[in-house]
């Protein structure tokens, strides 16, 4: 059984019958010409007319004849052409998304590679922090943790003692900065004490030192507890603790980074302001204890404007689970802190 012939193998064969009536009928057409001329040598006669009007029509159809065999031969040479550009540019464009997406794939891994290096870079920072309490391994932290928004600007205040009543310092990173006149600074580091004050003061005083670039942190705290002293605060310089001082700003400037980075914690991501105690912290959200989350808002923490609302205001009530000490201090603290960062109205 002979197969049936597809459009495409039609279209690949010539109609030679029909080039062969085309080709018969324009020589039949040239030759009668020829043979009305030749009796009738005057030009200015009939049979020369229509010699000529046959010469035309024969030699156009016979023209036409071969024109189809050419064009069929252009066509299918033109569609062979575009077929074969056709096939290299798809297989270009293949091969170009091919390396696109290898490129593409290239760069995540890079990229993936270069967070992590800088991550275990900011990991072993911070994990020496703990053993190394020199000027540039705080600075270090400090300024890291300060670029990624994981403290606040007013620096890192820890406990310099192991009760939750315990003296506070604050660490305190500000980078470099010149006016247009040239006045200014390079990036400090400060250690500050956090004073209470006194009922019988009427402000409360000052006492900070500015740490300098290879100056032991020793020097630095002799100068601050000497100051101490000076205001009237030789109890609180006797419970201070620079042993623990340091291993808090260690603890909670890896657990802040780490937050603040997106990483599993129990921290909810605010800039870190002060470690109240272990588990319990002050952050731009509030008051923040390990497994509740947020327990105080600022808004909470700040007594409405209104006198005749604020005398009915009152701080948030403990819960069961908190321990009295920690959330009496807290409470406090947020009051200290907090409130003066939140305002009740949009501008």
């Amino acid at each position: 059984m002979s197969s049936i012939p597809t459009p495409e193998t039609k279209g690949k064969r010539l109609n030679w019958l029909w080039i062969g009536l085309c080709v018969l009928v324009g020589l039949a057409a040239v030759i009668f010409a020829w043979r009305l001329i030749v009796p009738n040598p005057d030009v200015n006669a009939l049979p020369a007319f229509w010699s000529g009007v046959l010469v035309n029509v024969g030699t156009s159809v016979l023209l036409a004849g071969i024109l189809f065999v050419l064009e069929r031969r252009f066509v299918r040479e033109t569609r062979q052409v575009a077929a074969a550009a056709a096939t290299q540019a798809v297989e270009r464009a293949a091969n170009a998304n091919q390396q696109l997406s290898s490129r593409v794939s290239e760069l995540e891994e890079r990229l993936k590679g270069q967070l992590a290096e800088q991550q275990k870079n900011h990991d072993e920072a911070l994990n020496s922090l703990t053993a190394d309490a020199s000027y540039e391994s705080v600075l270090k932290n400090l300024k890291t943790a300060y670029e990624f928004g994981a403290i606040s600007r007013r620096g890192l205040t820890v406990p310099a003692g192991p009760e939750v009543d315990s003296p506070r310092v604050t660490f305190i990173y500000q980078p470099a900065f010149y006016n247009e006149d040239g006045d200014g600074h390079d990036e400090q580091l400060t250690v500050r004490y956090v004073a209470e004050r006194n009922s019988h003061e009427i402000g409360t005083p000052l006492i900070s030192a500015l740490w300098h670039p290879g100056e032991d942190p020793v020097e630095v705290f002799r100068g601050l507890m000497d100051d101490m002293v000076r205001s009237g605060r030789g109890s609180e310089k006797n419970r201070l603790k620079i042993r623990n001082a340091f291993t808090n700003l260690a603890s909670t400037l890896k657990e802040a980074v780490s937050s603040r980075r997106g990483d599993e914690s129990w921290q909810s991501g605010g800039s870190v302001g002060e470690l109240i105690s272990d588990g319990w912290i002050l952050t731009e959200n509030g008051v923040e204890a390990r497994g509740h989350g947020i327990v105080a808002t600022p808004a909470e923490l700040s007594p409405p404007s209104s006198v005749t609302e604020r005398q009915a205001w009152k701080l948030p009530d403990k819960p069961e689970w908190a321990d009295s000490d920690v959330w009496k201090t807290a409470m406090q603290r947020g009051q200290q802190e907090l409130r003066a960062t939140y305002s009740a109205f949009p501008f």
